[in-house]
């Protein structure tokens, strides 16, 4: 990618990425300190569909 500043936005989404998925982690323990099997399962949704976002930024940068 030559335009510096649409790299630049894609980095700061890929840092916003790690965010959201530990802000998920720690919402996981909220409500009582326990993740649930369900909870799991969704966070492994959510870490995968976060890492495809941040692979296919990744590869837009190049």
């Amino acid at each position: 990618m030559e335009n510096r500043y649409m790299k630049a936005q894609c980095r700061n989404m890929i840092s916003v990425i790690a965010a959201f998925s530990q802000a998920c982690e720690l919402a996981a323990l909220e409500d009582d300190g326990v993740r649930s099997k369900t909870e799991e399962r969704e966070l492994r949704k959510i870490r995968a569909a976060a890492e495809r976002f941040r692979g296919e930024l990744a590869r837009v940068m190049k």
